[in-house]
């Protein structure tokens, strides 16, 4: 992944964070000028365009940020579009979500769950098939 797309993406978790942590502090009316100024100071370093997405989304109480696993978003847990995915694993650029506008990263995938399910080997077992319920069976008379 592109260094300033990881960091832009570190970024925005972190404001998400502080911002947690501002509401909390204003509603036990606790002094908030050291989380407010961390929060400008991390403002003033993510790009204009990406700030106003993560503003509206945050504005309708959302957050900004979804973590994409096995091709679904986490904010709106709908599939992704075909390309999405191999783009962030380029890394090329920014993704967003077709769907709710979620800025994207990919999880981090764990190697040795993968390589348990490619070791466990498939199941193919045959079962009768069952009649239909509701249909009577033709009854041949002899």
């Amino acid at each position: 992944m592109n260094d300033s797309i990881a960091k832009t993406l570190r970024q925005i978790t972190e404001l998400h964070s502080l911002e947690d942590i501002l509401n909390t502090f204003s509603q036990q009316k606790v002094k908030t000028t050291e989380v407010n100024a961390q929060i400008e100071s991390l403002r003033s370093q993510i790009p204009e365009r990406i700030l106003r997405l993560h503003d509206h989304l945050r504005h309708r109480g959302k957050r900004s940020i979804a973590e994409v696993r096995n091709g679904v978003c986490s904010g709106c847990h709908m599939q992704l579009a075909t390309g999405s995915v191999p783009a962030l694993k380029r890394g090329a650029s920014l993704q967003t979500c077709d769907n709710c506008g979620r800025l994207l990263y990919l999880a981090q995938e764990n190697p040795a769950q993968t390589d348990i399910q490619l070791q466990r080997p498939p199941v193919h077992t045959a079962t009768p098939r069952k009649p239909r319920a509701g249909k009577k069976q033709a009854v041949m008379a002899a």
